[in-house]
């Protein structure tokens, strides 16, 4: 049942077009939980049948292995966790090392975020030599990170644009 229902999911998600990350995390997390009150559920039932529970089961897994994928599924998910921890921790130690940037009295209304219902919230410019590419970090106090050599060799047309495409990605979150 739970192999089946995995390949339907599986296969269901392949549909709709781009579907984005975090609503596939969703539905692949109800997957696991519906998943595992599968082995539960029987067992929570009051009237418990006699030895021939699983006769009309053409597959039977011993619980433990249901405790098994358990354990490794969360081992795996706490090393992502750990992964991801340190990699926030690195993103903002580089943030904290980036070099703000001044920004022109053109690009200053462009910084403000939009559509949040916080007004007057900002986003910064900074300018830093570990970046590769334009990005945006920080959740509460964002950052647009440029790397510097873009930096230096950008108009003031394309800097607008850059700044433009940043500020959309903070506003659609």
């Amino acid at each position: 049942e739970g192999a089946v229902l995995a390949a339907c999911v599986a296969l269901s998600l392949r549909l709709p077009p781009r579907l984005n990350a975090t609503a596939r995390s969703v539905v692949w997390m109800n997957v696991f939980l519906l998943l595992m009150l599968l082995q539960v559920l029987p067992s929570l039932g009051e009237n418990r049948p006699a030895s021939g529970a699983f006769q009309d089961s053409a597959f039977h897994l011993n619980p433990c292995w249901s405790v098994a994928i358990a354990a490794i599924w969360a081992i795996f998910s706490l090393w992502n966790g750990a992964q991801l921890i340190l990699s926030a921790i690195g993103l903002r130690r580089m943030a904290i090392r980036a070099t703000p940037v001044q920004p022109d009295a053109a690009l200053r209304p462009l910084l403000r975020i939009r559509g949040q219902g916080k007004p007057g919230r900002s986003a910064e410019l900074y300018a830093s030599a570990e970046v590769e590419r334009p990005c945006v970090l920080g959740f509460f106090q964002p950052r647009i990170l440029l790397p510097t050599a873009l930096l230096e060799r950008l108009t003031t047309l394309e800097l607008r644009q850059v700044v433009l495409h940043e500020m959309e990605q903070l506003r659609r979150a």
